[in-house]
């Protein structure tokens, strides 16, 4: 059975142990790879092979390439899920290692593409506890549009989602993903990671969601791993990973003038943005 769960925090605790005491007050300004290698136990085939890039604060970056490449791995990797088979990851120069279970949660504000839903209120869907929305939460809720969602019920951010009481609500795929969206940013986090959330997304409205989680967070580290590559020319940074490896890096216009594999792909989803921008 596939466990679908976007919260960091349980996840770490299930899938790794604590080494060390580096817990409380981060804040991570450098994020490197250094020559990371990854393969699953007992196997011989490299999922990763001889990764090194460098990211700072203040940076959004991309991580594109086809499926199966190797994103969602890297992505792991980083958050301490996976262990690298050799090289480093290093945060402000530790080894990740070396931070806590506690100190990564605090650390990574995370969505995944297999978000959860919960059949609880729109507010603890997002908050994930009983704590109420206080003003600056309910300023970001209101910039994702999340208070339009919330606006439609009587019961406004109290309705109750899901399929499983009687007068709980359900919502769009849309919806729900604006809702995992606003559950990583709500907490303040160093680094977020935002892994293919808006699957249910139009293209160009992908591109406007991307647009505005880049704009508010644009003092932190932000990952973007997508497939789809129509908001790429926003972003700092483009990772493009091939063939397990990463095998193009750099801004948007440098790796198109190269037209190499980046080049490749993206001419081949440009008639999609192009032919949507018609249509409107």
């Amino acid at each position: 059975m596939t466990e679908t769960c976007d919260s960091l925090d349980n996840i770490i605790k299930k899938n790794s142990q604590d080494k060390t005491c580096i817990t409380t007050n981060i804040n991570i300004e450098k994020i490197e790879f250094k020559n990371v290698y990854f393969k699953y136990p007992k196997t011989t085939n490299f999922i990763l092979n001889n990764v090194s890039f460098i990211c700072y604060k203040g940076e959004s970056i991309a991580i594109v390439g086809e499926n199966g490449a190797g994103k969602t791995t890297l992505i792991k990797l980083l958050l301490g899920l996976y262990e690298p088979s050799s090289g480093q990851i290093l945060l402000n120069g530790i080894d990740i290692s070396n931070y806590s279970k506690e100190a990564r949660a605090v650390i990574f504000g995370v969505t995944f593409q297999d978000y959860s839903k919960y059949s609880m209120s729109i507010r603890e869907n997002i908050m994930m506890s009983d704590e109420a929305l206080d003003e600056n939460n309910s300023e970001l809720l209101k910039y994702l549009e999340i208070d339009d969602i919330a606006s439609k019920y009587n019961t406004g951010f109290e309705t109750i989602l899901g399929k499983d009481f009687g007068d709980s609500k359900e919502i769009s795929g849309g919806e729900w993903q604006r809702i995992a969206i606003s559950r990583a940013m709500v907490k303040k986090k160093s680094i977020y990671i935002f892994d293919e959330p808006t699957a249910a997304l139009d293209p160009l409205m992908e591109i406007e969601v991307f647009n505005k989680i880049i704009n508010k967070i644009n003092d932190k580290i932000s990952f973007f791993i997508t497939h789809r590559l129509g908001f790429t020319n926003k972003v700092d940074k483009i990772l493009m990973i091939k063939n397990n490896c990463l095998c193009e890096m750099g801004k948007f216009e440098e790796l198109v003038n190269m037209k190499g594999e980046f080049y490749r792909l993206y001419e081949s989803q440009r008639k999609l943005y192009i032919r949507g921008n018609n249509d409107d």
